[in-house]
């Protein structure tokens, strides 16, 4: 009885033919982009790299001053009063964006996303308020439709949301003084 598959054997698999096709026929958005290697980088990585660009575009385009955060419930705060929560994403393979990890009872005032396209960023942002209502929404069964972590059933406190880009979510706006 053999019990091993070998590289020569899985080549006339149908999975591995159907799985070699579809990786072959995948364009990688971000080839020849500087912004790959953000898209490259683990999840911890990604997140800390996000926060530098946000801290960095607040300062540099924005002239705002940016600080630590004061507790852990935020990323940065924004001319010493606005807590500032920062998630980013780039495209994923199936194409959209995904934005993952939103705690709606953490310390913060205003949500920072960041839409890492291969040729651009955009820098969108929503009041926790508002975050909250879009996000913390149960359907008609009382499911909770954007909980990230334990089924629908159960508020995790923790949620998530995907979309083609910024366009797509009428409860966002371009991040400027605005949020201040």
């Amino acid at each position: 009885m053999n019990n091993t598959i070998t590289q020569e054997d899985i080549r006339s698999y149908d999975t591995h033919i159907n799985a070699v096709a579809k990786q072959s026929s995948r364009v990688d958005l971000y080839e020849n982009s500087e912004f790959a290697i953000f898209r490259n980088m683990p999840s911890k990585s990604k997140g800390a790299a996000f926060e530098k660009i946000f801290e960095e575009y607040c300062t540099n385009e924005l002239g705002f001053t940016v600080s630590k955060p004061s507790n852990t419930g935020h990323d940065r705060v924004i001319n010493g009063n606005v807590r500032v929560e920062i998630k980013g994403s780039t495209i994923w393979n199936g194409g959209g964006f995904k934005f993952q990890q939103i705690r709606t009872e953490q310390d913060y005032d205003v949500v920072a996303f960041l839409f890492i396209y291969p040729d651009r960023i955009e820098v969108w942002g929503a009041d926790k308020d508002v975050v909250r209502e879009n996000l913390e929404v149960q359907d008609s069964d009382g499911n909770w439709i954007y909980n990230q972590h334990g089924g629908k059933a159960v508020n995790s406190g923790t949620f998530w949301f995907d979309c083609s880009g910024p366009e797509d979510v009428p409860w966002l706006q371009p991040f400027d003084a605005t949020f201040l």
